[in-house]
This record gives C-alpha cells, structure tokens and sequence, in this order.
C-alpha cells in the first residue's frame, strides 16, 4: 500500500508541474486504481523509475512479498513456487535492523545490555543486513527478535522513502 501511494505522490507531482489546472482529486483516484493493478515487481519497478535512484531497501521489499506471497496462498508453509534462491529450495527474507557496536580503530565489539565495552572505545549505532532462511515444506514462524528485525527494515524503507521525498524527520 505504501508503494501504492508513493507512486501516486509522486506521479501527481510531476503531472502537477506540466500541468497546474489538473483535476487532482480525479487524477488521485485514476492512479490509485492504476497502482492497484500493477504486479508488486512492476509496482517497485515503476516506483524506483520515479527517483534518480532506487529504494534503498527493495531488495528486501521484495523478498517480504514472496513471505507475504507464501503466507497468504499456503498458509506458510513454504512451497517451491514461493522460494526466491537460485535453486528454488529456499525462501530467503532479507532485511535490514540496527546494530549497536563499539569501535576502536578497526575492532568492533557488539555491544550488550550490562556488559561493559572495550576501554577507550566509542559506542557507534549503525545499520547491516540479515537474512531468515525457511527451507521447502517449512512454516515461516518468527521470533520476536526477527519480527523486530523485520519491522526495523520496515523503518529504514521509510526513512529512505522520507530522504527521496525530502521530508525532513
């Protein structure tokens, strides 16, 4: 739904420009319908077209609508049409969460709740990737971690989104 509606912001916005007088309440709700109809890898497609560059996160969008895809066609369970790796045998789930480290020089310690960190070492947030891997014939059940993970790839899109639109946060 988000894509959706970035695709109309945005088209909007252009079609705005070019043309001032536009019925944008009408041509609101043509686009909507427009968007609605697009297959999900047509709508990112079509999305990322209207920026000088993609989406940071769309690989990750994309890998979240073939679980989407799995969760609402088999019920979970994991079949061979919804994996996403070369040899069709896993559904892969790539994100993006925040990470939390300390650093000094080229050593990186993670950092944890009631441990102290390496003396004279900065504490650094950053960001890295991750992956949830379910093999054919398994359930996709996350961890509360992994759905906190999920939802932090969900921020990061939105911030991304937030930075091509120029809306400062």
């Amino acid at each position: 739904m988000t894509l959706e509606r970035l695709f109309v912001l945005k088209t909007l916005g252009t079609e705005l420009e070019q043309h001032p007088d536009l019925p944008v309440r009408v041509r609101e709700v043509e686009l909507g319908t427009i968007a609605s109809k697009f297959h999900f890898p047509t709508l990112v497609s079509r999305v990322n077209d209207l920026f000088p560059g993609p989406l940071d996160c769309t690989e990750h969008m994309i890998s979240f609508n073939s679980a989407r895809n799995c969760l609402s066609h088999t019920r979970g369970i994991v079949t061979e049409r919804h994996c996403n790796t070369p040899g069709k045998d896993k559904l892969v789930v790539k994100g993006r969460r925040s990470k939390l480290f300390f650093k000094r020089g080229d050593l990186e310690v993670p950092a944890e709740v009631g441990k102290p960190g390496p003396e004279n070492a900065a504490l650094m947030l950053g960001a890295e990737d991750f992956q949830i891997e379910f093999a054919v014939g398994q359930a996709i059940q996350l961890s509360l971690k992994q759905f906190l993970d999920i939802l932090h790839t969900c921020l990061f899109l939105l911030m991304d989104i937030n930075v091509k639109l120029g809306i400062q946060a």
